[in-house]
């Protein structure tokens, strides 16, 4: 029999496994950048971050952000920020340590259920081999591909570990109970699983259904239905209180998706989503970031009903096996009922499903892959039948086999042209969304030509789109066809008129192609929807200072630029070219000596405005002798 220091190097050999099944399929998205997908809105392109705690993080951890009242997570991500700025690898970091993590913490919760579950009579370490496997195959499988690669995917990834702890801590607590000294141990236990709870669901809520997990957890072990009730009072009060703030803050509860529909068409759609993601937990093949199955179209499919009455004979055959069965049914339903469909919810009007929604339920699956497999597999291979060396030979190939492609699956979250790429390789008929964030990824990267394909595609797959047609103009900016690119611009502006970057591009095109009252025209309606717009000022400025008798106006323009961007040298520049030209030399030489004299690295692009200025000064300068 092993002493206690052998007991315990075991534990922490298996603890290294289990880290290495977890992290190391996913050391590829180490390397990637942060996507035009939810990243730039929620990290590399938000004010809150760059702000301080007062304008930063309290309205981070008060308001609601982006129409979701998570601030556990956008908390976290202000203090990511604060360490490593906009440097991608931190945030990857975090939420890859995350997802290893709850890993650990979801063995721990599988070795305790099934030793509680087998009796006192027997050591602790006897249910370690099931849930060491059920833990990895857990934590190698591809669908946590998109919340761990994704930086946005901090709130799957976050939400999910708090969840476990606090399944954990609640498993401490029940534990404590029994003790006979152990009252006072187990209130602590018990407030501090609360606590957690409380704060997984303030970093995503639609985690609040975890009351339900435990309860099917306690029914499980000893099977006390009314103990286990009581125990969980505390927990769905605070699930009460979290969905209720969810429906408030979320508008697609009357708005969104899937909101007019029936009790009925929800529950088709739910059946969908929910065998959806049993066949990609069975086979993960064929991974998107963005699957593109829209309400209407999984209602509008002949299989709608049949999947519906095939999903209730599935689950209702799988709870009849055993308990078991009903263990892991509970957890999958529990865990995907906020974002199955039978509540409508934002992402539905882009998608029914997706990958970051199956970590949770897949709990459930490893559940069942647990108590299987703790009916052959021992700790001690001597004891073990060859059922039970077939059984551990299988999972490890599965679980192999599984990060294997998780390894290769890591490539579509590289950056923001791989990921729309794998979207538009998979869905024959991608929605206009997609395709406007692919064209804008495009033109980052400097590649208008490929963009303009794009944006043609999406204006033609939605016509009245006025995203569509705004990047069908900026491609157009790009490749020089500013013609093409204003009547562009204006299409969108029809389909938008307050669209206040339209109208700014639009002018910044007229500008370009000499049409100087109009390009003032337009940039004065882009201010008038946006005064803070710096570039849509700028171009008036540049507008005005091309029509004669207007360089009152244009030095009114570029002073606008000024105030929002005291450190802009080209707009400081042309003010004192519209103050020379409005006969005000004195003002302007100032001006100018300002440009000359401000440090060449602050110019970037409009470097050359520097000489020009410094040549202005000694001309006035010599004039004014």
């Amino acid at each position: 029999m092993p002493n206690g220091s052998e007991d315990r190097g075991t534990e922490r050999v298996l603890i290294a496994l289990l880290c290495a099944a977890a992290a190391l399929p996913f050391l590829p998205a180490l390397g990637g950048a942060f996507t035009n997908w939810d990243d730039d809105f929620l990290v590399s392109e938000n004010p809150l971050l760059r702000a301080g705690v007062r304008d930063g993080l309290l309205p981070l951890l008060t308001q609601p952000f982006l129409k979701l009242y998570a601030p556990v997570s956008h908390g976290v991500f202000w203090l990511q920020f604060q360490l490593w700025g906009g440097h991608p690898l931190g945030y990857h970091l975090v939420n890859l340590l995350c997802h290893v993590l709850g890993a650990i913490l979801l063995y721990e919760i599988l070795r305790r259920m099934l030793s509680a579950r087998r009796g006192r009579g027997e050591s602790e370490g006897a249910s370690r081999a099931p849930a060491l496997l059920a833990a990895a195959w857990w934590a190698a499988h591809p669908l946590h591909v998109e919340p761990v690669a994704w930086v946005t995917g901090l709130k799957d990834v976050l939400s999910i570990l708090l969840c476990l702890a606090c399944w954990r801590l609640y498993l401490s607590f029940r534990e404590a109970e029994e003790e006979a000294e152990g009252r006072r141990r187990a209130l602590r236990l018990r407030a501090g699983a609360l606590a957690v709870f409380a704060l997984a669901c303030m970093a995503k809520p639609s985690v609040a259904t975890l009351p339900v997990i435990l309860l099917a957890g306690d029914l499980w072990i000893d099977g006390r239905r009314g103990r286990a009730l009581l125990g969980l009072i505390p927990f769905v009060v605070v699930a009460l209180v979290f969905m209720v703030l969810a429906v408030a803050v979320q508008p697609a509860w009357q708005t969104g998706a899937g909101a007019g529909l029936g009790i009925l068409d929800r529950s088709r759609v739910a059946a969908d989503a929910a065998l959806f993601y049993l066949g990609k937990i069975l086979w993960p093949a064929g991974l998107s970031p963005v699957y593109g199955r829209e309400v209407g179209e999984v209602l509008a499919s002949n299989w709608a009903t049949a999947k519906l009455l095939a999903a209730v004979a599935l689950f209702a055959g799988v709870a009849l096996v055993g308990r078991a069965g009903r263990l892991g049914a509970v957890i999958f339903l529990a865990a995907l009922a906020p974002v199955s469909g039978i509540v409508p919810f934002e992402y539905q009007s882009l998608s029914t499903v997706a990958d970051r929604y199956a970590g949770l339920p897949m709990a459930g699956a490893a559940a069942i892959l647990a108590v299987a497999l703790s009916r052959v597999v021992r700790d001690d291979p001597s004891r073990m039948k060859a059922s039970g060396h077939a059984a551990v030979a299988a999972m490890g190939l599965w679980i192999v086999l599984l990060a294997a492609v998780t390894w290769f699956a890591t490539e579509t979250w590289r950056d923001s042209i791989s990921l729309w790429r794998r979207v538009t390789a998979l869905d024959a008929r991608p929605g206009p969304r997609v395709l406007n964030n692919w064209t804008s990824a495009l033109l980052a990267a400097g590649r208008p030509k490929e963009a303009i394909a794009v944006a043609e595609r999406a204006v033609a797959a939605a016509p009245g789109d006025a995203d569509a047609r705004y990047n069908l103009g900026r491609a157009l900016q790009e490749q020089g066809d500013l013609p093409g690119a204003r009547q562009a611009y204006r299409r969108a502006i029809e389909a938008a008129p307050g669209s206040a970057r339209a109208w700014t591009n639009l002018g910044a095109v007229e500008l370009m192609l000499g049409e100087y009252g109009t390009a003032a025209d337009s940039s004065e309606r882009a201010l008038q929807l946006a005064p803070r717009a710096s570039p849509a000022a700028m171009n008036l400025g540049l507008a005005l200072l091309n029509i004669p008798g207007e360089y009152a106006r244009a030095a009114g323009a570029f002073r606008r630029v000024l105030a929002l961007r005291p450190q802009d040298h080209e707009a400081r520049f042309y003010l004192a070219a519209a103050l020379e030209s409005g006969g005000h030399r004195i003002a302007a030489l100032a001006e100018y000596r300002a440009v000359a004299g401000a440090p060449a690295r602050e110019f970037g692009a409009a470097l050359p405005l520097r000489a020009r200025a410094a040549a202005k000064v000694e001309e006035l300068g010599q004039s004014r002798e």
